[in-house]
């Protein structure tokens, strides 16, 4: 059966967009395990190359048209015809219903304990009065067009949750994660994201890990996160990139500043 170029041009590319999700998902799955910092970056490089190389094989081993893929698996074709069909249909089925149902379902569900939200955006760097730039080693990235690195939402989310005791009523809770200190954004920037997180005076904080992505950045942690002010506890965890830079050290410098300070367990 002939297609018509622009369909077999979309299928193509179609089957390229899937390859990639597929990838990214995988990716994720590993990047989540608890692995050694080598092994992870061995993981993101080879993840890199999976994904590059799935155009280059669809046009190197078939060409433009994957359709005849499937003619060719349809009259006997060899194992590798048969995997190829397989792994091109997997690819069209990804891209074209399960990851636009699972965005969907992402974006539209709501827990049921959330009873309101609201946001806000702030551009620290107009805070500021100029980019807090740093000197991370990406710190060229910030001058991509549309890049939005300076920029934070602030969320804030009322929860009913009938089970827990009704002496917590009205107890506050500020999550904060991921700062990943490592040079971009400057100090400034994360101070003025503090300040901001102070405003709200809340009851807890929970800091959920992934402090810091360099053992030097360590010393920025006291500085900055000391700033913090919560009416009870701070609570701290450590993230996988914690792990790979002397994470004992980072525990001893949390408790320091008398967060309460979990190994990961309870």
């Amino acid at each position: 059966m002939d297609f018509p170029l622009f369909l077999i041009l979309l299928l193509f590319l179609v089957a390229c967009l899937g390859h990639l999700l597929l990838s990214i998902a995988s990716h994720n799955y590993w990047y989540g395990q608890p692995l050694n910092r080598h092994v992870t970056d061995l993981v993101q490089f080879l993840h890199a190359l999976l994904a590059l190389a799935g155009p280059i094989l669809f046009l190197t081993c078939v060409g433009w048209n994957l359709t005849l893929l499937f003619q060719s698996a349809n009259r006997g074709g060899g194992f590798w015809q048969i995997v190829g069909a397989g792994y091109v249909s997997l690819c069209w089925l990804t891209a074209l219903i399960i990851f636009p149902l699972l965005t969907w379902k992402r974006l539209s569900y709501r827990p049921k304990p959330l009873i309101q939200e609201s946001s806000r955006r702030v551009d620290i760097a107009e805070k500021l009065g100029g980019p807090p730039v740093g000197d991370g080693k990406y710190r060229s990235l910030v001058k991509l067009p549309g890049n939005e690195i300076f920029q934070i939402n602030l969320v804030e989310r009322a929860l009913h949750l009938p089970q827990i005791p009704e002496v917590w009523e009205g107890l506050t809770i500020l999550h904060l994660s991921d700062l990943h200190f490592h040079g971009t954004p400057d100090r400034a920037y994360f101070r003025e994201v503090v300040e901001l997180c102070n405003e709200w005076s809340p009851d807890l904080i929970a800091l959920t890990g992934d402090y810091i992505d360099s053992t030097f950045h360590q010393r920025w942690v006291i500085p900055i996160l000391g700033r913090l002010q919560s009416k009870i506890a701070t609570l701290a965890i450590l993230g996988n990139h914690d792990l790979w830079f002397e994470a004992d050290r980072l525990r001893r410098r949390l408790r320091r500043m008398k967060f309460v300070t979990f190994c990961n367990d309870w």
